[in-house]
């Protein structure tokens, strides 16, 4: 499998990112997301999390650079397809947007904007970037992927 994009696109080995998201309104879970031909597999690394540990994300996002990490890889399929993990199939993604700026709230944790995902069943994911993320190279990519995607054929009732 190739799970690479350039690396003036992604700035890492494998394709993906680390990404925040607030639920509930005021608490957040954090995920290391790895781009795959299937989808955007994910794992729920941290619960709840203070802006007091700035850095919290770094040692997960080091995993996008380990060679071992590649998608399919035992490495990979031991963390991706364990406990907290779970995939949004490309199919399921309607849209996917990208904005470079800061969320409120974030304090002194280094973020690169906001990245929207839509899904077709009408829920819309917020995810915070975090790091020095390219924002729209992740974007641009999973466009592309989503315009690989069969379109399914509408069904007459």
């Amino acid at each position: 499998m190739n799970d690479q994009l350039h690396e003036s696109e992604s700035g890492h080995l494998h394709s993906g990112f680390v990404a925040m998201e607030y639920f509930a309104w005021i608490l957040n879970r954090s995920f290391l997301v790895f781009m795959t031909d299937d989808g955007l597999r994910m794992w729920q690394f941290s619960g709840p999390i203070s802006a007091f540990f700035p850095e919290f994300y770094k040692p997960i996002e080091e995993l996008l650079d380990v060679p071992e990490m590649a998608a399919g890889s035992e490495d990979f399929n031991d963390l991706m397809f364990g406990p907290d993990t779970f995939l949004i199939p490309y199919d399921a993604i309607r849209s996917v947007a990208f904005e470079g700026k800061r969320k409120w709230g974030m304090g002194r944790i280094l973020h690169s904007g906001l990245l929207f995902v839509e899904l077709v069943d009408g829920q819309r994911r917020e995810f915070i970037l975090l790091g020095k993320t390219h924002g729209a190279a992740i974007r641009d990519s999973i466009r592309r992927k989503l315009a690989k995607v069969p379109v399914a054929a509408p069904t007459s009732s």
